[in-house]
């Protein structure tokens, strides 16, 4: 059975940032699991250091080989301080230089969320931190439905879903960039896997 719609907000274009070498080393060292290539499970907001002058003209964005993802501040304060507080954790972010980028940071979801399909289903935890990855095309959809305590929830490599509470506070169109599309909340998933793939 269908149940509340929430929104999935991503880039329409793919614009990847890359991680200096050094700044690769030291995660690989502390937070960046060298085998799923991700943000170790329970690792906070994080600090990096990109090879490029600052991300592309997309609002959101991600560092490429750790799937850190990037928002610029602007569309941050669009989802509203209190929502951002609650349900992100924000980190600085650094140009080649070494130099704080005033309008861009690093965000981590506090809530973990799949946001799942029904074919081409790819899933699995590593063996090494423990981190389930999930990849599926078709038909979007949530299961089981997301902590009802937020409203912002961070997917891996692409984009935020928001509920529909934060969606109608924005304006889309003065975002070129992004594309948002409505995603229901399922109560028997779609690709022969269990409900809870985070437990």
């Amino acid at each position: 059975m269908m149940q509340q719609s929430y929104y999935h907000i991503s880039s329409n274009g793919m614009y990847p940032c890359s991680m200096t070498s050094a700044a690769h080393a030291k995660a690989l060292e502390t937070w960046l699991c060298p085998v799923c290539g991700a943000p170790r499970p329970r690792t906070g907001p994080l600090n990096i250091q990109i090879e490029e002058s600052q991300p592309e003209d997309s609002p959101l964005s991600f560092v490429s080989g750790c799937g850190v993802q990037l928002v610029h501040r602007a569309f941050l304060h669009h989802l509203g301080a209190e929502n951002v507080e609650r349900d992100l954790q924000i980190g600085a972010l650094y140009n080649e230089q070494g130099r704080p980028l005033a309008n861009w940071v690093t965000l981590r979801g506090r809530a973990p969320i799949i946001v799942r399909g029904s074919q081409d289903v790819a899933y699995r935890e590593c063996g090494y931190c423990g981190r389930h990855s999930y990849f599926a095309i078709g038909a979007e959809y949530l299961c089981p439905r997301p902590h009802k305590d937020s409203d912002i929830f961070e997917v891996d490599f692409n984009g935020l879903v928001v509920t529909k509470r934060v969606y109608l506070t924005l304006d889309l169109s003065t975002w070129p960039q992004l594309v948002a599309k409505s995603i229901p909340v399922l109560e028997t998933p779609l690709d022969s896997l269990p409900v809870d793939l985070l437990t």
